[in-house]
């Protein structure tokens, strides 16, 4: 009876090894595919912003209306205006900060003078601030990036993502926060709505530079 019962699950065990290797062996190829796609886009991406920052210029020495183009793609520059500090980001230097009107969202841009050296400090003091105004909300955060090359925190409300020279920060879904380092400065875009501004940060600072990097 044992030795009967002991065959049995012997197959049984068999069986179960065998439909996991066939499924793992027709699972292969598109998985495969998937990876190879995802890697691709990545790499893209990444290929992508290179140029954007390879090609980018500074218009002045420092931020003024011409740091900020009256059109970017589907946004319409509304205001801009020199500030000396930003309290809300715990930004205790002058920069300038420019309003854009899109047909869903409105995106703020603000521009800082900031080192190599400074740049993880600001970038991490400009998110505990965010989180500081943001400690009622709830817990209702996610985030839909993925790298290679990404450090990922999740703390009450907020999820922010990091890659070098990057920060992306996300409260309750929809209350976006990007920074990107650029020879020097730091660029800043803040918007509530379900668009994340990456894509309008690659116009805006294509737009700001001779060339049709904006169209890209």
């Amino acid at each position: 009876m044992n030795r009967k019962f002991l065959l049995g699950c012997g197959c049984l065990v068999l069986i179960l090894i065998g439909t996991i290797a066939a499924g793992i062996f027709f699972a292969a190829p598109r998985l495969y595919k998937k990876g190879t796609g995802w890697f691709n886009a990545q790499m893209a991406d990444s290929g992508r912003r290179a140029a954007v920052e390879a090609a980018w210029k500074e218009p002045s020495l420092r931020p003024d209306a011409s740091w900020f183009p009256p059109v970017v793609d589907g946004w319409t520059l509304g205001t801009s205006e020199d500030f000396t500090t930003l309290p809300e980001l715990q930004l205790d230097r002058p920069g300038r900060r420019g309003k854009y009107r899109g047909e869903k969202q409105d995106v703020a841009v603000i521009v800082v003078p900031v080192s190599d050296l400074e740049v993880e400090g600001v970038m991490s003091r400009a998110v505990a601030a965010l989180q500081t105004s943001h400690a009622g909300d709830s817990d209702r955060s996610n985030s839909g990036t993925s790298s290679a090359n990404i450090r990922t925190t999740r703390s009450s409300s907020v999820v922010t993502t990091r890659t070098p020279r990057r920060m992306h920060a996300v409260f309750n879904g929809d209350d976006h926060t990007r920074m990107w380092w650029l020879k020097d400065w730091l660029f800043i875009f803040r918007t509530t709505g379900p668009e994340d501004p990456d894509a309008f940060a690659e116009k805006y600072l294509g737009a700001m530079s001779p060339g049709d990097l904006e169209k890209r």
